[in-house]
């Protein structure tokens, strides 16, 4: 479909620090550009010491020959400054709905490393992050999106589909029996079922995902660790796209995006669009 067709409302911004391993955020932002469609921003923000005009006019030329080769067209904005800060003042004054960004490695487990600009980006950003993991092959056609019935959760949802607009979303929620080690039964733990399944059929419904053009939504419940399950859900379905909200406290390190989004971001290899609530 052409761009006159279904006209351009959104933005995506790229952040790239030029190096290899942002081929692949780069490719699918590109992709996203085309396929949302979006007008596209790239964003680099230059290290101390290197604010001469020779090295704006080198990375300027980096991102251009890259696109060259998407072709596609976009805003390059090149920063000075602190890294995160610029990124997502840059994302708010263009008025980014996503920010798209690669992680420190690809394929293994602690892509997420603590204290990179990248988890820091994800715990202070109002505006949606992309991590990209994966090569750019084909569009998302599908969100897979984990809960715990929080409101952070509920947040990411609604903003996942408000950005990729018409894509089914799987709503997928892990349960444990308390106690069960002294406790465990095949009744109790059917007991805990029902209680899980109610309490999504209300979640989901809080949502309000109805009307025209509304996603069409399923969802599942299933006994076993989030990562785990959310994991089996993305095998059988085939997705390329998990969603999850934050919503840590900048207290201890390990905890400035929240448990459940670091271990998701670490162990699911699918692209993650990490969403953070904003404070009321």
């Amino acid at each position: 479909m052409s761009n006159s067709e279904n006209p351009i409302e959104k933005t995506i911004m790229f952040s790239t620090d030029l190096t290899a391993r942002c081929d692949r955020p780069m490719d699918r932002a590109c992709r996203l550009a085309k396929t949302l469609p979006a007008k596209l921003v790239i964003c680099h923000v230059l290290e101390h010491g290197q604010y001469g005009k020779e090295a704006v006019a080198a990375a300027t030329a980096d991102i251009e020959m890259h696109l060259a080769s998407c072709e596609m067209d976009a805003e390059i904005i090149i920063q000075r400054g602190d890294i995160v800060a610029k990124i997502i003042e840059t994302a708010e004054s263009v008025g980014a709905d996503l920010i798209v960004a690669g992680v420190a490695r690809v394929g293994k487990l602690g892509d997420l490393v603590i204290g990179t600009p990248l988890e820091r980006i994800i715990h202070h950003s109002p505006i949606p992050v992309l991590i990209v993991k994966n090569r750019a092959f084909t569009d998302y056609d599908l969100l897979v999106a984990a809960t715990d019935f929080s409101a952070p959760s509920a947040y990411a949802i609604k903003q996942a589909t408000q950005i990729f607009a018409g894509l089914p979303i799987h709503i997928v929620n892990a349960f444990h029996v308390p106690f069960e080690g002294f406790l465990h039964s095949d009744k109790l733990t059917e007991e805990f079922r029902t209680e899980q399944y109610l309490q999504m059929v209300k979640f989901v419904e809080q949502l309000r995902l109805t009307g025209s053009g509304a996603p069409k939504v399923s969802h599942i419940i299933e006994y076993g660790s989030t990562s785990t399950v959310v994991l089996d859900e993305i095998k059988d379905l085939n997705s390329n796209l998990t969603v999850i909200g934050t919503h840590g406290t900048g207290g201890f390190r390990a905890n400035m995006i929240g448990s459940m989004a670091r271990s998701l971001i670490d162990y699911i290899p699918t692209d993650i669009l990490a969403v953070r609530q904003k404070p009321k």
